[in-house]
């Protein structure tokens, strides 16, 4: 999704009610060598959408039947399954989907050097007045795609500041993730990043 620069933290109109990244995508240059850049793009997309889509239906279930102890849950149980079942289910050999943040809530998400040079970059556009929108890098026989993650306000449930936790969530929060560092956000604010590696043979 392209995160738009709002004055203040918060933005504008409706909620979406699924955390669904929709990618700004260059055009493609006329130059042959940019066919494979292309093919990975769409590839990056598709998995960063699917990944928020179910995992977005997932926590608005959680908190439609169970409320935000429920989607704590849900993103301490099912979040990394699901995250490989959708890299699996794609079909692209070698594909490899995470979510990741500079604020961490599960370590299993640490982010990798350029990850943080991305997060790091998003983080200073939108301090600076900019958008944000989805990326391609390439890193050898790979590609890395990134797409920014925005904090809605259904999120400030569970990753607002401390005095608008839900409920059981500080609880929650403190026996499964005892080095939180999730909380404190705004809406608008850069949740984390999806990030997709795609082998470059896949993207052939």
């Amino acid at each position: 999704m392209t995160i738009r620069h709002r004055a203040g933290s918060a933005l504008a109109g409706a909620l979406a009610p699924l955390l669904l990244i929709v990618a700004t995508i260059a055009p493609a240059s006329a130059d042959d060598s940019s066919i494979p850049a292309d093919r990975a793009r769409e590839i990056g997309q598709q998995a960063s959408q699917a990944l928020q889509k179910q995992l977005g239906g997932a926590l608005m279930e959680a908190l439609s039947e169970g409320g935000p102890a429920a989607a704590v849950a849900v993103c301490a149980d099912t979040a990394q399954v699901l995250t490989k079942r959708i890299a699996s289910d794609l079909g692209v050999p070698g594909l490899q989907l995470a979510r990741t943040s500079l604020h961490l809530r599960n370590p299993a998400n640490r982010p990798d050097s350029l990850e943080v040079s991305v997060l790091e970059a998003y983080t200073a556009a939108l301090a600076a007045g900019e958008d944000v929108a989805p990326r391609l890098e390439t890193v050898g026989e790979r590609y890395r795609y990134f797409a920014p993650i925005e904090t809605r306000s259904f999120c400030l449930q569970c990753h607002g500041p401390a005095d608008r936790l839900a409920g059981d969530v500080p609880a929650m929060l403190a026996e499964l993730y005892p080095e939180d560092r999730a909380t404190g956000h705004e809406t608008g604010d850069l949740r984390g990043i999806v990030s997709v590696t795609i082998p470059a043979e896949a993207a052939r």
